[in-house]
């Protein structure tokens, strides 16, 4: 009976008008031995009979309405389907069908495709991409193994109609939204989507962080569909993301399926990725999961309760036991590591990020690293570590990001309510921002409230990337839109910002950013050692159009330069208020529009050395004979609390009053005396950052074999300053020139300047090198 519908259909397609059948085959015994030949010799409504083989090809149909099919096409065959396949190689979508095309392909398995690339040099639709105003039906097609950078691993349908009958679409892979199929309107063009309800599909096991499986608007499939197998028991949003408007998305899926490969479960479960199997319960450390993707898929709060995934220590990443990011995390569900440092999420430098999440709420992740998540400008708006967008109630407490890479941001939060960092760590990226937050007037209400907490945590030493297409780095941002009634407001309290290096290339913009209708509060937080490198005119802390920002209790000192900037948009000023903070060079750090725009400098600031101890876990904490202990004031402003401990864990308020600030002094937890001032550096700088020379002072052991070398930021030894192999130099004064031990001009940058004596490095000093 299916054999006579095919040919039916088939009948019915090359009648409808005068038309050619053109066969294509790999031996020459067709007209053509490629399928794009057979196009480019086609007219409309030409049939396309494609004999078995793979064909590496990337097909454009050039604007023609065609009939495109293997044998199953003539003769209902479906032994012809896998084995006739059309391979995109990974060098473009396998199949484009665009602006007002007709297509009717059959019977093929279309693999490999990596999809059509979009303005942004973007990709979608790695099987099939479908756009604007197209007629298209796939019938009886296995679309497997494709992948895409945006939407649609295996098809992308935008603004066009697609019926679906038959065909299996499995394994298919997108880094942003529907690992299977994804559909959407374009403008005023609406996407028509159809599954055949007695032919039926399959669609299982495709990944993507929005939509695993697939990703469409709610009014295309208002009755929902059938389908023959799917991925689990219980559909969520999780594996098929419908739709709502622009501001929210369906819970309640309207999909059944004949069968499907994984049982949901309302239950926390558990992972190893050592020793866990994917063919476990999950229901206990005796039986764990595999990879915390599986766990994701099969994980289902069905009663509206919070559940939890556990992970064991060790590496979770592609190789170690095949985990696929980016992943997300539904509402409700928290991810526990074993610890920040047992307990890895590791995309390996795959060229992708590591967590999206995507309309969520009421979720945690706490006690494990994200690490080696890679993302060029082309990846989700250049995001390394994880995006974050729209948002409510999450929760990243003991959490570490490192190693990461992005184009302009490291962790973005975009549109977020209620979102809490603590008690983490934003360190060692290459990149973006290390920390971005941002709202977009679009998403729901303009009345809408967003807010950040980051409280206890460690942004320091995160650099430019100088393999992206602008380097950027530093450590900070925020920005709203004037669109918004609300301002974007985020909490920095008893944070530490350090080390941190920006190089924007020529932007008018700092290490630190906050602009467009954002508030900033840097409440006892230290901000220190941070170095503009290009230019270095740009301000360490940028305060912008129709923005707020305040210092209390904090620390700015030893920046390059020490400079606070405030802007305005010349109608709505922009605010800056400072009291109770050490700020290096006092109020004239201060620059920009000090007219059009309101600075509050209060009198209980000072402007000195703070002191800090130079040594052991937390440099920056307050040695017993700091200036800054018990100079801060209690009286916060409105909403704001101060955490029970600083930064090293110390309790927070010890002695009169609480201290200037990431960490309070107190002598009975560090076993310091008040009178201690911090140790001697050995290593001295002048001129640091430098353009063509840097003087070093340097104070080495006498009687001892002393090296004193320069790294780069990847830890190679680029030059070699002093070699003695029994040193009787307990003073000396070297310089050097920024070439490296060949001679040749090493590029700006920040470089490590070690002294090892005894073959063991005994203290080491940040530099950068300027290019101007």
């Amino acid at each position: 009976m299916k054999t006579s519908l095919y040919l039916f259909i088939f009948a019915l397609t090359i009648t409808k008008a005068p038309c050619q059948m053109i066969t294509v085959a790999l031996d020459g015994s067709g007209h053509f031995q490629s399928i794009q030949e057979a196009i480019d010799a086609s007219q409309d409504n030409d049939t396309i009979l494609v004999y078995p083989g793979t064909y590496f090809e990337n097909l454009n149909l050039l604007g023609k309405d065609l009939v495109i099919g293997s044998l199953n096409l003539t003769t209902g065959d479906p032994t012809y389907i896998h084995q006739t396949i059309i391979d995109g190689n990974y060098n473009g979508a396998c199949i484009a069908i665009r602006n007002m095309e007709t297509a009717h392909i059959q019977g093929f398995t279309i693999q490999h495709g990596s999809g059509w690339v979009d303005g942004l040099g973007r990709t979608r639709g790695g099987g099939v991409n479908i756009y604007n105003q197209c007629d298209v039906s796939i019938i009886n097609c296995s679309i497997i193994n494709n992948i895409c950078d945006m939407s649609g691993g295996g098809i992308h349908n935008v603004g066009s109609r697609l019926f679906l009958s038959g065909t299996l679409i499995k394994k298919n892979f997108a880094k942003w939204r529907a690992g299977g199929l994804s559909s959407s309107h374009l403008q005023n063009q609406n996407a028509i989507l159809e599954f055949d309800s007695i032919n039926l599909c399959s669609v299982y096991l495709n990944h993507a962080p929005v939509g695993a499986d697939m990703f469409y608007q709610n009014d295309q499939v208002q009755e929902g569909f059938i389908l023959d197998t799917f991925s689990v028991s219980i559909p969520t949003r999780y594996q098929v993301f419908q739709q709502i408007g622009d501001d929210d998305a369906n819970d309640s899926i309207r999909l059944v399926a004949n069968a499907y490969i994984i049982n949901s479960l309302d239950a926390d479960l558990y992972v190893n990725a050592i020793i866990g199997d994917n063919s476990n319960s999950g229901l206990s450390k005796d039986e764990p999961l595999k990879s915390l993707t599986w766990a994701m898929h099969k994980v289902n709060n069905m009663t509206g309760k919070d559940l939890t995934i556990y992970l064991s220590p060790g590496v979770y990443s592609p190789e170690s036991n095949g985990e696929l990011f980016p992943m997300s995390i539904r509402s409700r569900i928290s991810i526990v590591g074993s610890g920040s440092e047992n307990t890895f999420l590791d995309a390996e430098n795959q060229n992708m990020h590591i967590l999206t999440m995507y309309y969520q709420k009421n979720c945690k992740i706490s006690n494990l690293s994200f690490v080696n998540g890679n993302g060029n400008a082309g990846l989700l708006f250049g995001t390394g570590s994880g995006y974050y967008y729209a948002n409510k109630n999450i929760v990243f407490d003991s959490v570490s990001f490192k190693d990461n890479k992005g184009y302009q941001r490291i962790v973005s939060f975009i549109t977020c309510d209620s979102v809490m960092i603590k008690n983490s760590k934003i360190v060692h990226n290459y990149g973006g921002k290390a920390l971005r937050v941002g709202a977009a007037y679009n998403i729901g209400s303009l009345d809408k409230i967003e807010k950040v907490y980051v409280t206890n945590t460690l942004i320091s030493n995160n650099l430019p990337w100088y393999d992206s297409i602008i380097p950027y780095g530093g450590s900070f941002g925020v920005s709203s839109t004037s669109l918004l009634k609300n301002p974007l407001r985020v909490d920095l309290i008893g944070c530490e910002i350090t080390e941190n290096t920006t190089d924007m290339n020529g932007g008018f913009t700092g290490c630190n950013n906050v602009y467009n209708n954002a508030e900033a509060y840097f409440i006892n937080t230290t901000i220190g050692t941070n170095t503009m490198i290009n230019p270095n005119t740009n301000p360490i802390l940028y305060i912008g159009e129709k923005s707020k920002v305040a210092l209390l209790n904090s620390i700015f000192y030893g920046n390059s330069p020490s400079s606070i900037m405030l802007y305005g948009d010349g109608v709505t000023p922009s605010e800056l208020s400072i009291s109770y903070s050490l700020i290096e060079g006092g109020s004239g750090t201060i620059t920009g529009d000090l007219i059009g725009n309101n600075l509050f400098y209060d009198d209980s600031n000072i402007d000195t050395d703070p002191l800090f101890t130079g040594y052991g876990d937390f440099p920056y904490s307050l040695s017993g004979l700091s200036p800054c202990i018990d100079a801060g004031t209690l009286e916060l402003p409105e909403g704001i609390t101060l955490p029970t401990t600083d930064l090293a864990g110390n309790p927070r308020v010890w002695g009169g009053s609480v201290d200037m600030g990431a960490y309070e002094f107190n002598p009975i937890s560090i076993g310091e005396s008040r009178l201690q001032a911090k140790a001697p550096a050995r290593i001295v700088a002048s001129s640091n950052p430098f353009v063509h020379e840097l003087g070093l002072t340097v104070t080495p052991k006498t009687g001892v074999p002393v090296c004193i070398t320069v790294h780069n930021l990847l830890g190679r030894e680029v030059a070699r300053l002093l070699d003695q192999t029994d040193n009787r130099l307990a003073y000396t004064t070297l310089q050097w020139n920024g070439r490296g031990s060949a001679g040749e001009n090493l590029p700006a940058g920040a470089y490590i300047i070690s002294l090892v004596e005894n073959g063991k490095e005994v203290e080491s000093l940040r530099v950068v090198k300027s290019e101007r």
